[in-house]
């Protein structure tokens, strides 16, 4: 959620399209998280199975039957690790520690980091 927003917002409201993420990363449209909505509001029930336990600290895929529902799957990911592998595809760390702490007998780049709550001057960030 984004700051000033409260999860109401999201739920009932024009905002609630910002919760929800299509195939192309973007936000979905909203007439994708309006039927969603919609569809939320029809839910009359829904059953658990309390000894069914996913070791959601092991990666990878986990199979289960469960007798009067059938067979499935749960994928445990691990986002962190999918995240570091995008980053490391997408920004040369090695060439940006480098402009920072001044490699190669050029001066460091001082940065400003803003995190939308003011700024502070840093000598370098790595």
């Amino acid at each position: 959620m984004r700051p000033g927003h409260g999860l109401e917002d999201y739920i009932t409201g024009s905002k609630y399209s910002e919760c929800f993420y299509v195939c192309d990363e973007g936000p979905a449209p909203a007439g994708v998280t309006e039927k969603i909505y919609a569809l939320s509001k029809s839910i009359t029930e829904y059953r658990t199975c309390p000894d069914l336990h996913v070791d959601i600290s092991a990666v990878g895929s986990h199979h289960f039957t469960i007798n009067s529902i059938g067979e499935f799957d749960v994928q445990v990911v691990d986002t962190a690790q999918d995240y570091a592998e995008l980053m490391r595809e997408i920004f040369d760390f090695a060439a940006i520690r480098g402009l920072l702490t001044g490699a190669a007998g050029q001066p460091k780049l001082n940065v400003l980091i803003n995190s939308l709550h003011g700024g502070k001057q840093q000598d370098s960030v790595i």
